[in-house]
């Protein structure tokens, strides 16, 4: 016959020679009835040797968390007189023994002792000298099974992983309130986190098991073993997850390992240092990065340019209309990469603008050099076309109008001009319009003069409204006929002499009153 049978939600299993064996009948007829003597719901009869121990296995079938046994009724059959062991076993291991010897009538068998609260099996076992015995067996009472509450610590835990080998990584479990039963809990280990943890870590297998509390244990270790390696790699976690199999109440049943990286990442970092270039040029700012070291993993690091020094890029200054950013990205054995982007041309006549390349976030990865500076030059200028000055002679005393001629300003109203006519220094710049602005000089009375026929001597530079000059304007001025006088106060008309006698008669008033 087959060695195991089922009734309900019971198997049952041949005891022969202390073994699951097929030898030997038994009948089941759990008809609800105490009916011991007449139709019990477990009859077996056992024919053996001397002193063998023979019996029956039964463990429940359909409903898997465990029982606990409270008591059952039993009588010998015909073959006399039995010893009858019952053994309440869990997770494969003995937790409570207790005998008796079977008679003609009824008895009940009360399961009063530590470790009858929590089983998943029983064995009904001889423990007779007859070679050949039955027993009835009849109205066998179970009931849920007693639980335990169950927790694991730490709650999270990290250890460096070693270069070689293994490391045991160990967690506590405990039980508290009743525990003078047995409890079975079951434990898995699942990736979890950013960078989970793979069966790899672990030898090739994700580690599961059982734990089994004996009556009265209250602490069990769970050794989880990383295995060590040489590689460079992210710290990996993973949880351990208790679930209940039997007797056990999970009250915090998960904890997080952390699989520490020990081995050192490759290092990347910017090879340049600095680099300018004109806006209005063709190209690409382009930044070299580097990684060297241990690059048999892949590798990335976030960049981005933020504004630096007096005068700050902005966004406008480059393609786009975005400041650059992004990430630089490193294949398993790759050790070079650029950071490539441009400048945005235009027209606007403005200072040479900085900004900072910075490295950061790096992933299987430490920074060497972080920051890089760029500078984008500026390439538009004021320009001066002409400069001249008024077609008439010029005497100590006089404030002379410069006109200055520039190519269209674009509505940038320049600010400054700085230089000399014939060594006479200019001021009062005024805008007239977009290609036409006016200063003046005047001549003082110590100047040296610039007779007829000669150049007057140019050197004249404008500042936009940013402070950017324009090149030195040196082209001299030739008018043939309007010197400079030097040392020589313009004449006075002379007038009549009535008028003459009037006003020196005035002056000589106003001395005698000084006097």
């Amino acid at each position: 016959m087959d060695n195991t049978l089922i009734e309900g939600d019971w198997a049952f299993q041949l005891i022969d020679d202390a073994s699951v064996s097929d030898k030997g009948t038994f009948s089941i007829n759990d008809n609800g009835v105490s009916d011991l003597g007449t139709d019990p719901d477990l009859y077996l009869i056992a024919t053996g040797n001397l002193n063998d121990t023979d019996g029956i296995l039964a463990t429940p079938h359909t409903d898997t968390d465990g029982f606990s046994l409270t008591s059952l009724a039993i009588a010998k059959g015909l073959f006399g007189e039995a010893g009858i062991t019952f053994r309440g076993l869990l997770n494969g291991q003995v937790v409570a023994v207790q005998s008796v010897v079977t008679t003609n009538t009824s008895q009940v068998v009360n399961f009063t002792g530590a470790g009858w609260g929590a089983l998943d099996s029983i064995r009904i076992e001889t423990s007779t000298s007859n070679p050949d015995f039955d027993v009835e067996i009849d109205d066998m009472v179970v009931a849920a099974p007693v639980a335990a509450d169950v927790s694991i610590t730490p709650s999270t835990l990290g250890l460096a992983e070693g270069d070689s080998g293994s490391t045991a990584m160990n967690f506590t479990v405990t039980r508290s309130g009743t525990t003078t039963e047995g409890s079975v809990v079951a434990f898995s280990v699942t990736g979890s986190g950013a960078t989970p943890a793979t069966a790899s870590d672990f030898g090739g297998t994700l580690p599961s098991g059982t734990v089994l509390f004996l009556p009265s244990e209250v602490s069990k270790t769970i050794t989880i073993s990383v295995s060590g390696d040489a590689a460079p790699e992210p710290n990996e976690t993973y949880n351990v997850t208790l679930t209940n199999v039997t007797g056990a109440n999970v009250v915090a049943g998960v904890a997080q390992g952390t699989i520490q990286n020990d081995d050192p990442f490759p290092t990347v970092a910017l090879a340049t240092n600095t680099l300018s270039r004109a806006e209005d040029q063709p190209g690409l700012f382009s930044f070299s990065v580097t990684r060297s070291g241990d690059t048999s993993v892949s590798s990335s690091v976030a960049y981005a340019v933020t504004g630096s020094g007096a005068s700050p890029v902005v966004t406008a200054d480059f393609s786009g209309g975005v400041l650059p950013s992004g990430t630089v990205s490193f294949a398993a054995g790759e050790t070079s990469k650029t950071i490539d982007f441009g400048a945005a041309m235009d027209s606007v006549i403005e200072p040479d603008e900085s900004f900072t390349l910075t490295l950061s976030t790096p992933v299987n990865a430490s920074l060497g050099t972080s920051t890089a500076l760029g500078t984008i030059e500026n390439d538009d200028f004021p320009q001066i076309t002409a400069v001249s000055i008024p077609d008439v002679t010029m005497y100590p005393g006089d404030v002379v109008t410069v006109t200055i001629n520039v190519v269209n300003d674009a509505g940038d109203t320049y600010t400054n001009v700085s230089g000399q006519i014939s060594g006479l220094s200019l001021s009062n710049l005024v805008r007239v319009d977009s290609t036409t602005y006016s200063a003046e000089f005047t001549v003082p009375l110590s100047s040296s003069g610039v007779g007829a026929a000669q150049d007057h001597p140019v050197s004249v530079r404008i500042d936009s409204s940013s402070g950017v000059p324009s090149a030195l304007y040196t082209t001299p001025i030739n008018q043939a006929n309007d010197p400079i006088i030097a040392g020589e106060v313009k004449a006075i008309p002379l007038l009549p002499w009535p008028w003459m006698l009037m006003l020196g008669a005035a002056l000589a008033m106003m001395v005698r009153r000084k006097l």
